[in-house]
């Protein structure tokens, strides 16, 4: 597949939607339950997955960086993103009895959040980072 900054941004938005629904029936079928009430029909499910896609979306969009850096970059901040996104996840599953809207909204706010800190951070130190530079 022909490598450019389109079908980059159709694979975070794809994986993203993957990830967070991948991980609402995995939790599903390990605890029993949902996070959000509605199960995979819960219109919050797109919504979270859309506002966790922002940042990468926005990076891909904005910087001049060539696309090996890109997709460093995105892997290494998705990928932590995934250890954070699946252990919270997991615990408020498995803590909480029912989800009300003050913490559906919350979690809509700290998801997308902890996503552009993620990017913002790596792209910041990727252009600081002496090992980023060694590999090209």
């Amino acid at each position: 597949m022909k490598q450019s900054k389109i079908s980059l941004l159709i694979l975070c938005i794809v994986g993203i939607f993957l990830f967070v629904y991948g991980t609402a029936g995995v939790l599903r079928l390990l605890l029993g339950k949902f996070l959000l009430g509605g199960g995979f029909a819960d219109v919050n499910y797109a919504t979270l997955a859309l506002l966790c896609a922002v940042p990468f979306i926005l990076y891909i969009v904005v910087t001049s960086n060539t696309l090996e850096t890109m997709r460093e970059l995105i892997l290494t901040s998705g990928a932590f993103f995934v250890i954070i996104f699946i252990y919270v996840n997991a615990m408020l599953v498995n803590s909480l009895i029912e989800m009300h809207p003050e913490m559906v909204t919350r979690l809509l706010t700290v998801f997308p959040a902890a996503s552009f800190l993620l990017v913002f951070v790596l792209s910041f130190s990727q252009k600081r980072n002496i090992w980023w530079k060694e590999k090209k």
